[in-house]
């Protein structure tokens, strides 16, 4: 469709260095797109076609959840995550059970974090430069290359990653087709779970239309397949508030023990002592790990 000579982006350069000739760059993708106009459609209606066609469509989605700040939704669509729900997003049709194949890189290629023996100091002239002209190639805008990037950013928003998950498996069907998975969350937290089921049942019941697979409440789902650690416990002090969420969860049957050694969390400590004081420590320091893990016992 283009030839050789269209991949010499040597002419896209200013005159002055580190400059872009605008000029040339517009005529070019002006060319391009007419060239490929009559490629282009409206992705929700062909992929709605072919399905009701009987054919099979396959998405794929890449570069994983870190890489863009915004996660590739519209209109920033540089990159995309690797959840269930992208996929909906993207083609815009209804919610509806799929397959899904996860394929996970064995080395780091995450944007903006981490240190590599190759990596520009971001203090180096040329480094400032290359951030002022990098841009990506699908939206026109400049790419976040460099943005603040700190151990306290990801631990304050690390619960959104793990709700994410939940209700991705909830919703696409997962335990339809797999009833007897279970998924065990680590060192995610707990204390932000009731206020998640709530939101689920409550969306549920007025869109559960889009998911005709679902028979039964969220919460029932993450009840059933879901157990989550008991570090740490995100609460104050004092112990009257972790009450409450208990009596929200409606039992402590899906908290099983993890004591992250060797950090230490004072209010998960005060919750185990409360939970001792009402009968209910078995269940979280043993059993319900046993019942999660059946191949595991106390006596093996």
């Amino acid at each position: 469709m283009f030839a050789k000579d269209e991949f010499d982006f040597v002419r896209f350069k200013g005159t002055a260095p580190f400059t872009l000739n605008l000029d040339v760059l517009t005529e070019v993708y002006w060319q391009a797109g007419s060239t490929l106009a009559k490629n282009i459609g409206e992705v929700r209606e062909l992929i709605l076609r072919e399905v009701r066609a009987g054919h099979t469509i396959i998405g794929e989605f890449g570069q994983a959840y870190w890489l863009d700040k915004r996660h590739g939704f519209s209109p920033n669509v540089t990159a995309s995550h690797t959840y269930t729900p992208e996929f909906f997003e993207s083609a815009g049709i209804p919610v509806q059970a799929i397959h899904t194949f996860g394929v996970a890189k064995a080395y780091d290629t995450k944007v903006g974090t981490h240190t590599f023996l190759t990596e520009m100091d971001d203090a180096h002239p040329l480094a400032q430069k290359l951030k002022q002209i990098e841009f990506g190639t699908s939206t026109g805008r400049q790419r976040m290359v460099g943005w603040f990037d700190a151990v306290f950013e990801e631990y304050g928003s690390a619960t959104s990653s793990y709700q994410a998950q939940i209700a991705s498996l909830v919703m696409s069907g997962a335990f339809q087709e797999m009833p007897d998975l279970r998924v065990v969350l680590l060192e995610s937290g707990w204390t932000w779970l009731p206020s998640l089921l709530w939101r689920m049942d409550r969306e549920w019941k007025g869109l559960r239309r889009e998911v005709p697979w679902m028979t039964d409440l969220p919460s029932a789902y993450a009840r059933k397949h879901f157990r989550l650690t008991t570090s740490p416990t995100d609460a104050p002090a004092g112990g009257a508030y972790v009450d409450e969420l208990v009596e929200q969860l409606g039992s402590t049957e899906i908290l099983m023990f993890g004591s992250d050694y060797p950090h230490r969390y004072p209010a998960e400590e005060e919750f185990l002592a409360r939970i001792k004081s009402a009968g209910a420590a078995d269940e979280v320091m043993w059993a319900n790990a046993e019942r999660c893990f059946p191949r595991i016992s106390r006596s093996s």
